[in-house]
């Protein structure tokens, strides 16, 4: 998929698994980034000529479908404790530039799974951090605050076990607006 010429279209990222309703073929689960680097539904030109390119090397009985990966949105909400000397500003900043970095889409694979206790780990190991006082996940999806999220929604308590915040199969997790979507509190 990756190997296809760019004057087809650019897949982002993709997800290839077994049809769960016929073992001659394979769901692979696609997804495009915009202009601005955020995730968009690839259009059907570029579905059509993925699907003409792997046409010219599968076997005559094997299958493709092509399908939409689902974006979920995520939001965190975090509170610590710093030392009595920091600045509680300076601090928070310095959290948020890391969260910002760790949730970069570039670092998510369709699949991939957030492991809460890395996020844990790297707001308690910022200096001055004495603490971690609350760690909390969100999904979101619709229109918030004129912020236009992914139209699919999970309710994360679905898809949280034991610490590990799961991606179903032919979903990416996106935190889309950082800016607005990890919120601190130092105290």
């Amino acid at each position: 998929v990756y190997t296809m010429p760019s004057k087809f279209g650019r897949v982002f990222r993709v997800s290839i698994r077994p049809n769960p309703n016929n073992p001659q073929a394979s769901i692979v689960s696609i997804i495009s980034r915009d202009k601005d680097k955020k995730l968009v539904v690839s259009p059907d030109t570029l579905k059509n000529n993925l699907s003409t390119y792997l046409n010219e090397s599968r076997l005559i009985s094997d299958a493709v479908d092509i399908v939409d990966v689902s974006v979920i949105n995520l939001t965190m909400d975090y509170s610590v404790a710093v030392t009595g000397t920091a600045n509680p500003d300076s601090v928070m900043q310095e959290i948020n530039v890391k969260l910002k970095d760790f949730f970069r889409i570039e670092n998510f694979q369709v699949g991939t799974p957030v492991i809460v206790s890395d996020i844990a780990n790297l707001i308690i190991n910022t200096q001055d951090v004495v603490s971690l006082v609350s760690l909390e996940f969100k999904t979101i999806s619709g229109v918030h605050n004129e912020n236009s999220y992914s139209s699919y929604s999970v309710p994360l308590s679905s898809i949280m076990n034991r610490g590990i915040i799961n991606c179903p199969p032919g979903s990416i997790f996106e935190v889309k607006f950082p800016e607005d979507d990890i919120v601190g509190r130092a105290g």
